[in-house]
Order: structure tokens, then C-alpha cells, then sequence
């Protein structure tokens, strides 16, 4: 998983850049301590400076929700949790698909409890591009919408879009109904 953290100090005469990447520093390692960083240029144009979090060993090797489910949720409501303080302490972040997946997995743990969750589908809606290449696609597509459907207890679909501001764009439920009775 990946996020891109917007550096406030370049539009922020009051904080230097080493001072905002010791805040930001701080904080991911509230989150976790498994992490590389690098920094980068999301502007199209123009600079926009940023640094780039690529988290390490999150994700349980690759194993499906059902799986790990609890794991899973915790996961979310830690991520969640994350996002929401470190936006309102420091800066805007993006994230990547990963993370939209961990915050729709959490909207959906706020409003049921969870017995059974399956993704049935995911998909990305690219927005903008930026001007930096290299190898990670949220560095060259920091803007976009994530959208995932989820079978939750057999009895809920889920569709849900987060974009990479971290925010719900959609959410919608519908009750599935047994329809050979």
C-alpha cells in the first residue's frame, strides 16, 4: 500500500521541509514502522512537491478477506483512525487502491457487524495524471476513484466509491432477497 503525502511546507513560510517530514514521519510510525519513503513531484506543470509511504507487509501475504477477516477489519479501523488524524493534524494525503479498500472495509464494519465480507469487484476510475514517472502507478496517477463491491453476511451488496483524498464518493447498499421463493 501507498500514500502521498502533500508537503505543507512549501506553501507553509512557517515550517521548513526537514521540520514537516519529521511530523509526517511521526505519525506514519503510529501506523506502522515497516515503510520506505521517497520523495516526489505529483504537479502537472508546476511543482508539487510530495512524499511517497510504500507500506511493507500489511496485507497478510496476499490472502483473500475471508481469510483473515478479523485481521482484516482491525486493519481497516487502524487505517481509518490514521487518515483520520493525520489529516487533521498535518496535510492532505492520497492513497492508493489498497487503502481505498481499507477505508470502504471500514464503513462498512461501522454499519454491521461482520460474519462474512466478499469482494466481488474493484475497480479504478483515473482522473488526472501527473507529470513524475516511475515505477509506482499512485505516483503517476495520484488522482483517481476507487470502486469495490462487497457481499457482506449473504445478505448485503456494498458498492462503494472512496476516491484518493481519502473521501466517499458513493455508498450504496442493497439488501439481497432470495428470489426463488
Amino acid at each position: 500500500m501507498e500514500i502521498i503525502v502533500i508537503d505543507s511546507s512549501y506553501v507553509n513560510d512557517e515550517l521548513s521541509e526537514n521540520e514537516f517530514r519529521d511530523s509526517v514521519e511521526t505519525l506514519i510510525n503510529e501506523f506502522s514502522t515497516e515503510y520506505k519513503s521517497s520523495d516526489a513531484d505529483i504537479g502537472r506543470g508546476a511543482d508539487w512537491p510530495a512524499f511517497v509511504f510504500e507500506f511493507l507487509g500489511l496485507f497478510f501475504l496476499g490472502e483473500k478477506i475471508e481469510k483473515n477477516l478479523n485481521s482484516w477489519i482491525n486493519l481497516a479501523k487502524r487505517f481509518h483512525a490514521f487518515v483520520q488524524n493525520f489529516t487533521k493534524e498535518l496535510s492532505t494525503i492520497l492513497i492508493d487502491a489498497k487503502g481505498a479498500e481499507l477505508l470502504a472495509i471500514n464503513h462498512i464494519a461501522k454499519e454491521n457487524r461482520i460474519d462474512k465480507l466478499e469482494k466481488i469487484s474493484e475497480s479504478v476510475t483515473r482522473i488526472g495524471e501527473s507529470q513524475w514517472l516511475g515505477d509506482s502507478k499512485l505516483i503517476r496517477f495520484p488522482f483517481s476513484i476507487f470502486s469495490f463491491s462487497f457481499r457482506v453476511n449473504d445478505e448485503w451488496v456494498y458498492i462503494i466509491g472512496i476516491n484518493s483524498n481519502c473521501n466517499e464518493e458513493f455508498v450504496l447498499r442493497y439488501r439481497l432477497k432470495n428470489y426463488y421463493l
